[in-house]
């Protein structure tokens, strides 16, 4: 493991922040839908799952009237960048296919909702942020020595998303970090499930590294690999967030796997996470 001194001294990009951006004030609440389907509302201070496939049998299923209530204002789509474009997007309760039973966007001609992540709500505040290269040394460090702990002793990682940004509202960036052991378009046809192409030199990764008590910490968000079973599936980074107006970002991820797909939404403090809503569908 890259030692306490050494991480720390190598750590130039992460700076402090004179002041976290955030909402001025609580918004009503709102809706996130990932993908086509909604996966958490914002209500009464909160965040709770919405119904669908993946939900817990002991979830309380979220009341319909207010669902409808907090998607029936102003609709974003958010890109990981930060960039916000206001859109028309509605949420309708579906039984259909691949979803079950879920609350999924109405379908617009020209309009591929499988790679949209929209918010129902008051418009949300981009947090600062420092996208990296894919290709910075001391990141791939970071995922090298994670690796090593899993038994990956000499793993080459491809980086796919390395972005800085203060998660809890702290004033320090953490780094934000997926990775896998090749190209995630490559990866598809070996996932668990598809017996024929198990690969148990693949994995995947989805960490976080942060500075607790002046000594650097890698926090494991995901994680899967092949050693027994084939690969879970990849996690990918969807976007980076102030939805609640608190301080703070969420996280927001997806997880494919084989004929199903999940998205969530964490949050960190203290270095550690938590997934405050998830919902998905699949076999």
């Amino acid at each position: 493991m890259l030692t306490a001194l050494i991480a720390l001294a190598s750590r130039p990009s992460i700076q402090p922040l004179s002041t976290f951006a955030v909402g001025q004030a609580s918004p009503a609440g709102g809706v996130l839908a990932v993908s086509g389907i909604g996966i958490g509302i914002y209500d009464g201070g909160k965040w709770d799952s919405i119904d669908s496939m993946f939900a817990p049998e002991r979830h309380k299923k979220v009341n319909p009237a207010t669902i409808k209530r907090l998607a029936s204002g102003s609709c974003f789509r958010l890109s990981l960048g930060g960039k916000i474009e206001t859109v028309t997007r509605a949420l309708e309760f579906s039984k259909e296919e691949p979803m079950g039973e879920a609350w999924t966007t109405k379908e617009i001609e020209g309009v591929d909702q499988f790679k949209e992540v929209v918010w129902f709500g008051s418009k949300p505040v981009a947090p600062k942020m420092t996208i990296v290269p894919n290709s910075s040394a001391v990141y791939t460090q970071t995922a090298k020595d994670f690796l090593k702990s899993k038994g990956f002793k000499n793993a080459k990682p491809v980086m796919n998303a390395i972005v800085l940004v203060d998660l809890d509202g702290n004033g320090t960036q953490e780094a934000v970090m997926t990775f896998t052991s090749r190209k995630p378009d490559e990866m598809n046809v070996t996932f668990a499930g598809n017996e024929d192409n198990k690969h148990p030199s693949d994995y995947c990764a989805f960490v976080i590294r942060s500075i607790q008590n002046g000594v650097v910490k890698t926090t494991e968000v995901s994680y899967t690999d092949g050693k027994k079973h084939g690969l879970d599936g990849i996690y990918e980074l969807q976007g980076l967030w102030n939805l609640d107006c608190k301080p703070g970002v969420e996280i927001i991820s997806t997880w494919i796997g084989y004929e199903s797909s999940s998205s969530r939404i964490h949050k960190f403090a203290n270095g550690k996470v938590k997934t405050v809503a998830e919902a998905g569908f699949g076999v």
